[in-house]
């Protein structure tokens, strides 16, 4: 295992958070991929404040936020965990790969919080 900062994904030397989650070929992909609106204008771009701020503001013009599923709190953090299975284990992740399985885990994750009864 290297010492130094590199992403192991893709070799750039120096690895930022924007960098892993956004800018690496393979998260570019990922979110090209996935359900979240995104244009190579807009989203994502080399600010991560920039890039949180459009997937939150997204999220908050949405008429019903309470009908919001998008996945891309899932999709970050498979992004994250496919840079460090390349890393720690020398496995690639396909970014289609994970970012259904991000969407599988998200549409769980509210069928099960649907699935609860309300309090009475």
């Amino acid at each position: 295992m290297r010492g130094d900062n590199y992403c192991p994904r893709c070799g750039e030397p120096e690895e930022t958070i924007t960098h892993a989650i956004f800018e690496c070929p393979s998260a570019i992909q990922a979110w090209a991929l996935s359900s979240t609106p995104s244009s190579s204008q807009t989203f994502p771009t080399s600010s991560i404040y920039t890039n949180m701020d459009y997937l939150f503001w997204r999220k908050n013009c949405i008429l019903e936020p309470e009908n919001d599923r998008d996945p891309y709190p899932w999709i970050i953090r498979y992004i994250w965990k496919a840079g460090n299975d390349k890393l720690f284990r020398g496995i690639d992740r396909d970014p289609l790969e994970f970012v259904r399985y991000a969407e599988s885990e998200c549409q769980a994750w509210y069928n099960a919080k649907d699935s609860i009864p309300a309090p009475p």
